[in-house]
């Protein structure tokens, strides 16, 4: 009886700590890209790697990883967090961090109305390839419109766009596509 109710414990409390992987890779810090499974969370800066399901695990942090592809989904380190690449491509980038929060305000949320599934506040990251520079989206409209406006400081009519409110913090996506088929070019 003694040996049933320890296996029974011991299988309850592996499944609590047992990870889903998926088929992906990742990129080193050197550039050297790895085949194998993944598990990863959303949220978290940091993901388990396997050579094989037979292979010991490995956890990796945003300082030892360039980008990893998770399923279909794509990853990138940026400002030491892994961000999910949006817009992966052309002279500017787009990405989105994922942080579990405990108090949930309204427009940045996802998940919040799925019963069981934790809130994720979403964060926006924009990139200029050829400096570099990277900022984080502001949701606060005033902060947001100063911010875009001078970040895409290169392209006056787009500005004169976001200071008439036509794009918010949540069209990020919609902005930048707009950018990169109007204006990138121009530079």
């Amino acid at each position: 009886m003694r040996i049933f109710f320890s296996l029974l414990i011991l299988f309850l409390f592996s499944g609590l700590s047992a990870q889903t992987y998926t088929r992906g890779h990742y990129v080193d810090a050197g550039g050297e890209r790895h085949e194998g499974i993944i598990a990863y969370q959303i949220g978290y800066d940091y993901f388990t790697f396997r050579e094989s399901s037979s292979a010991d695990p490995e956890r990796l942090k945003p300082d030892e990883v360039r980008s990893f592809a998770w399923g279909v989904e794509n990853f990138a380190s940026k400002a030491g967090h892994f961000v999910r690449v949006i817009v992966g491509e052309g002279p500017v980038r787009l990405y989105e961090r994922r942080l579990p929060i405990d108090n949930p305000g309204k427009k940045q949320l996802v998940g919040d109305d799925q019963p069981g599934r934790m809130a994720m506040r979403r964060n926006f990251l924009l990139e200029r390839v050829e400096s570099g520079e990277i900022i984080e989206v502001e949701w606060k409209r005033k902060k947001f419109i100063q911010q875009m406006s001078e970040f895409f400081a290169d392209a006056p009519e787009l500005v004169q766009r976001i200071e008439d409110k036509e794009f918010e913090a949540g069209d990020i996506e919609k902005l930048l596509k707009v950018y990169l088929e109007s204006y990138a070019g121009e530079q």
